[in-house]
């Protein structure tokens, strides 16, 4: 009787585990796939963009990433997603960093250049090209929004 007991009991907590399993991938899976169709017209970086939207006076929006970051993935889901953004996006120069490979020349050189510690780091810079904002960590897009608008 007690093996019984016990062998029901492990069988119950192994239930458990993998149904546990289960939600935590769900909700993980949830928090990287953006949501919609929706999302900002982004520019790969590229020095050369950066450097002609400041002698344009453009003001420019860089997001540095990397795929591995759960909170770049939560910006691009709910905020680079919301409409308002979105909108307002289009009086900027977007441009996306992929900082992934954190070991490369490449990636190193643009640490080094924006001074970049940790993703996401997303700056809002002017049409001067004065940076205005530093933001480190997720933001959500009504905060992003008045940010934008000060820059704007």
């Amino acid at each position: 009787m007690y093996h019984y007991i016990r062998n029901y009991r492990i069988k119950n907590i192994k239930i458990f585990g993998i149904g546990f399993g289960f939600l935590a991938l769900a909700a993980l899976i949830y928090f990287i796939i953006p949501s919609g169709d929706d999302s900002i017209e982004w520019n790969k970086f590229d020095l050369a963009i950066y450097e002609n939207s400041i002698n344009e006076g453009e003001p420019i929006i860089i997001d540095f990433y990397a795929d591995w970051c759960i909170p770049c993935k939560e910006l691009d889901k709910q905020t680079f997603s919301d409409k308002r953004v979105i909108e307002l996006s289009k009086k900027f120069v977007m441009i996306k960093a992929d900082m992934t490979k954190t070991l490369s020349e490449e990636t190193a050189k643009i640490a080094n250049k924006f001074n970049i510690v940790g993703m996401p780091t997303v700056l809002i810079i002017d049409s001067k090209g004065k940076e205005l904002e530093r933001l480190t960590g997720f933001v959500n897009a009504d905060e992003f929004l008045k940010i934008m608008q000060k820059a704007y």
